[in-house]
């Protein structure tokens, strides 16, 4: 497997993972094998690091540690492939937030080929915007205003 493989365009994350502090689509790192760079890395309620190969309505969540995934495919575990050893060591950083991810990756040397993969979604930076602007001009509140009732 080539542990460098090109990382997918920031479009193809979806919004609300890419601004979730527990959920790191692994297709922000340089993940090569194809079913684990449509998967994701979550803190689950005990807030142990899993894979989730799956997520759907009524299905439930297919979550895995990062340890079985190596089973689960098929993977050489001595040594161990390079895209599972780069999610052990990824699933113990405490956050997948975009802004801690940035510092965290590269202090580990991790690579990411696609920044943009690093920044929150139009609506979530909108949002972040508004509040900074109102906090800087004195109008205080902690919450956008409300739209006006239809």
């Amino acid at each position: 497997m080539n542990a460098h493989a090109p990382v997918e365009t920031r479009s193809e994350i979806q919004d609300g993972d890419r601004d979730a502090l527990h959920i790191l689509p692994l297709a922000t790192l340089p993940i090569a094998h194809p079913v684990l760079r449509r998967a994701k890395l979550v803190k689950n309620a005990r807030l142990d690091a899993a894979v989730e190969i799956f997520n759907a309505p009524g299905c439930g969540s297919g979550q895995f540690d990062v340890p079985e995934i190596s089973k689960l495919l098929g993977l050489q575990k001595t040594p161990p492939d390079p895209d599972v050893d780069l999610m052990q060591r990824v699933a113990v950083l405490p956050s997948y937030d975009v802004y801690s991810l940035r510092i965290l990756l590269r202090a580990c040397s991790i690579p990411i080929a696609d920044k943009s993969a690093l920044v929150f979604a139009k609506p979530h930076l909108d949002l972040t915007s508004e509040l900074i602007r109102r906090y800087n001009s004195g109008e205080g509140g902690d919450a956008p205003a409300k739209a006006p009732a239809k």
